[in-house]
């Protein structure tokens, strides 16, 4: 399967891409098993990820570090690094559509709440 991706590029092995909102959600053929834990069945071989084009960060007390120290910190919003892995081309385009309607309605879910 690696050498099937190699010689049809990386569009063979990217099955669907969105950018909603901030975040970008994709969907690729991984080309190796990642079913963990010795699971049975079929092997686990295409992935959707959702993450954020930017990511916030803020200086904040670390009190443990000692007084008056601080330390930057990363924020990650809701859904950042959320992941799910298929066993097939089909279920992985159906689980890319929902992993993309969830967000659609975190976004919104976000905003409702903002702009009160």
């Amino acid at each position: 399967m690696q050498k099937v991706a190699e010689a049809e590029g990386w569009n063979y092995r990217q099955v669907a891409w969105d950018a909603l909102d901030g975040y970008y959600v994709s969907t690729v053929l991984l080309g190796t098993n990642f079913a963990l834990g010795g699971r049975r069945g079929m092997p686990m071989i295409f992935e959707t990820l959702a993450f954020v084009n930017e990511y916030e960060e803020r200086e904040l007390p670390t009190p443990w570090a000692g007084e008056g120290m601080t330390h930057r910190f990363v924020i990650h919003p809701p859904l950042d690094q959320f992941m799910r892995r298929y066993a097939t081309k089909r279920t992985a385009l159906i689980g890319h559509t929902l992993v993309c309607e969830e967000l659609r309605q975190m976004i919104q879910q976000t905003r409702q709440v903002t702009e009160r």
